[in-house]
C-alpha cells in the first residue's frame, strides 16, 4: 500500500504522461500525483484529467477540464477556506457584467462544488457578473441520510446583475413542510458585501426589460431555519426595472439583516397553511417602494395547503426593524383568512424607524394595517418613530369581518411631521383606524400638518371609525399645524369601549378634543386640553 509523502510538493508536470496543452489526458499522473504526495502543484497550463482535482491536495494557477468544463483548483497551498471564484477566471469573467456575457451556469456549478465541499463561495474583489439564469443555493436537506448544506458568500463587493425575469440569488430550503420537526430544515446562511444591480432589467443585451428579483430566501411549502441568527450584511440591491423585487422570504426564520439597502419592493409571505415566516431581524436598513409595489409587506393568508400538514392557519411573525429608513409609500402588514383556513400576523416591532414619503399621491398613506377575513393581528409596536411627508394618513389600520381581530398593539412615541391627507372621504385624518380595536397610541406628536392644501382644513388629528375597542389615546400632542387647524383632536364614529386622556390638540376656534357622531358607547374623556389656532 502506498502513503502520500508528508511534507513533500512535486509539480504535476514532473510526472510522466502531464503534458498541460488541453489535448492531452493529464489524468493518470493527478492519480499517481495525488496518490503519492501530500501537495501537487499544477503550474500554468490547461490540464484535460477525468476526475477533478482533490482539493486537499492539488494547487495552483493551472487551468483544469473534465469533460470540457473548467473545474475548480485551489490556487494556494494554504488550506481552502472558502471557493475562490477568481481562480475560474477563465470560465466565469469578472466583467461579463459590462459586456453582457452570461457566466450563470459555471458559477451554478462553482456553486454545487463549494456547498458539497461545506465551503462559502467567494467572488472577486468588484467583479461584475451577468446572469441570465438564477443562482441557486440549497440550505437543509431532504431526507435523514442526505447530507446538510449551508449558504456561504464571501461578496467582497461584487456585483451580480440578473436578466428581466430572472431571480439572481435563491436559497432553497430542502426540507418539505411535513417534515420541519425532524431537524432537516437547519442550517446556517451567511451572505456579506454583495451588491445586485439591475442594470440589465433596464438595458438587457437581448429581448424585452421587464422586471426581475434580487434575492429569494425559502420556497412556499418546505421549511428553512437557521440555528442561530443567519446573517445578511452589507446587501445592497439597485438599480432594477419598475416592479421588480429586492427581497422575497416566504417559509424561512431565523434571519438577521444588517446595514442592507432594497432599492425595490421587499415582500414576506406565507400561504402555505401550516406555514410560518418569521423571526426576521433589520438593522439600520434602508427600504424603497410604492403604494404599487410596497417597500415592505408582510403578508400572511392559506392559498393553498401542503401534504401532510393539518394545520389549517398561516403565519407571519416575529419581525424587528430596528433604526431602518422606509422611503415612498404603502408599508403592509395583512392577515386574510379564506376558506383554506385563517391567518396570523404578529409580534412585529418598530422602533426608531423613519417614514419618508416625498412626492407622494393623494391619499398614500405610510403604514396600512389590514385584517379580513376571520384572520387576527397582534403584538404590532410602533416606538419612537418618525412618519414625513405623506399624502395621506401616516397610519391606516382596516379591520373587516366578524371574527378578525387586532389586539395587543401599541404606537408610542411616534411623531407625525409634514403630513397633508387628501380631503376626499374617510382620508382626511393623519391617524384612521376602520373596524379596528386593541389599540393603545400613547405619547404621539403631530407637527406641520395640514389638509390636502393649506388651506384645506383636516377634520381631526386622529379618526375612529366603526371601531369595536378597546381604543385608548393618551399624552399625545398636536401643535404648530400649518394653515388651519383641525376642527377636532378626535373623531369617533360608532365606536365602543374608547379612552381619551391627557392629550393635548391644536384645533381651530370652536373646536374641540373629540368629536362623536353616530351611535357610540363606553367612551371616556380624562383631561383633554385643546388651544385654539
Amino acid at each position: 500500500m502506498a502513503f502520500p509523502l508528508r511534507n513533500v510538493c512535486v509539480a504535476i508536470t514532473d510526472i510522466p504522461g502531464c503534458v498541460p496543452d488541453g489535448v492531452t489526458s493529464c489524468e493518470a499522473a493527478r492519480a499517481i500525483g495525488e496518490a503519492r504526495y501530500a501537495s501537487l502543484y499544477w503550474p500554468d497550463g490547461q490540464y484535460v484529467v477525468s476526475q477533478p482535482p482533490s482539493l486537499a491536495v492539488s494547487w495552483g494557477p493551472g487551468v483544469v477540464f473534465v469533460a470540457g468544463q473548467q473545474v475548480y483548483l485551489r490556487p494556494t497551498p494554504e488550506p481552502a477556506r472558502s471557493v475562490l471564484v477568481a481562480a475560474m477566471a477563465y470560465s466565469i469573467s469578472p466583467t461579463s457584467g459590462v459586456s453582457g456575457i452570461d457566466v450563470s451556469a459555471a458559477l451554478q456549478r462553482l456553486i454545487n462544488y463549494a456547498q458539497a465541499n461545506s465551503l462559502p463561495l467567494e467572488l472577486q474583489t468588484g467583479a461584475r457578473y451577468y446572469v441570465a439564469t438564477g443562482l441557486v443555493f440549497y440550505q437543509g436537506k431532504p431526507t435523514s441520510s442526505a447530507p446538510s448544506l449551508a449558504v456561504g458568500i464571501i461578496g467582497n463587493n461584487a456585483t451580480i446583475l440578473p436578466a428581466p425575469g430572472v431571480t439572481a440569488l435563491t436559497v432553497y430550503p430542502q426540507c418539505a413542510l411535513q417534515n420541519q420537526g425532524t431537524g432537516w430544515q437547519t442550517a446556517d446562511v451567511e451572505i456579506r458585501d454583495l451588491n445586485i444591480d439591475g442594470y440589465f432589467t433596464t438595458t438587457p443585451p437581448s429581448g424585452p426589460a421587464g422586471p426581475a428579483t434580487a434575492v429569494q430566501i425559502g420556497v412556499q411549502g418546505n421549511a428553512g431555519i437557521c440555528s442561530q441568527y443567519g446573517k445578511i450584511e452589507n446587501l445592497v440591491v439597485s438599480n432594477f426595472y419598475a416592479g421588480s423585487t429586492a427581497l422575497l422570504v416566504q417559509d424561512f426564520q431565523h434571519l438577521l439583516f444588517t446595514r442592507c439597502i432594497f432599492g425595490s419592493q421587499t415582500i414576506y409571505q406565507e400561504y402555505v397553511a401550516g406555514g410560518f415566516v418569521g423571526d426576521l431581524m433589520f438593522y439600520s436598513c434602508q427600504f424603497v417602494g410604492s403604494n404599487a409595489y410596497p417597500p415592505i409587506a408582510i403578508t400572511s393568508s392559506p392559498t393553498t395547503t401542503a401534504t401532510g400538514v393539518a394545520t389549517t392557519y398561516t403565519q407571519a411573525r416575529g419581525f424587528h426593524f430596528v433604526a431602518c429608513d422606509i422611503y415612498k409609500t404603502g408599508t403592509i402588514m395583512s392577515a386574510t383568512g379564506n376558506s383554506n383556513g385563517t391567518a396570523q400576523t404578529g409580534d412585529i416591532w418598530w422602533i426608531g424607524c423613519a417614514w419618508d414619503g416625498p412626492n407622494a399621491n393623494a391619499g398614500e398613506e405610510a403604514v396600512r394595517w389590514s385584517c379580513t377575513g376571520g384572520a387576527s393581528m397582534f403584538g404590532i409596536h410602533m416606538v419612537n418613530s418618525y412618519i414625513v411627508s405623506y399624502a395621506g394618513p401616516g397610519i391606516y389600520v382596516q379591520q373587516t369581518g366578524t371574527a378578525s381581530n387586532i389586539s395587543s398593539c401599541k404606537i408610542t412615541g411616534t411623531h407625525f411631521n409634514d403630513i397633508a391627507p387628501s380631503a376626499s372621504g374617510d382620508f382626511n385624518s393623519i391617524v384612521l383606524l376602520q373596524g379596528a380595536g386593541g389599540i393603545l397610541i400613547d405619547g404621539s406628536t403631530f407637527s406641520q400638518i395640514s389638509g390636502e392644501t393649506i388651506a384645506t382644513t383636516l377634520t381631526s388629528y386622529f379618526e375612529f371609525d366603526g371601531c369595536p375597542g378597546p381604543l385608548q389615546v393618551r399624552n399625545s400632542m398636536a401643535s404648530n399645524p400649518l394653515g388651519t387647524a383641525p376642527n377636532y383632536g378626535v373623531t369617533v364614529n360608532n365606536c365602543t369601549n374608547v379612552l381619551l386622556d391627557g392629550n393635548q390638540f391644536h384645533v381651530a376656534p370652536g373646536g374641540a378634543a373629540i368629536n362623536q357622531t353616530g351611535t357610540n358607547t363606553g367612551v371616556t374623556l380624562g383631561i383633554n386640553v385643546t388651544i385654539a389656532n
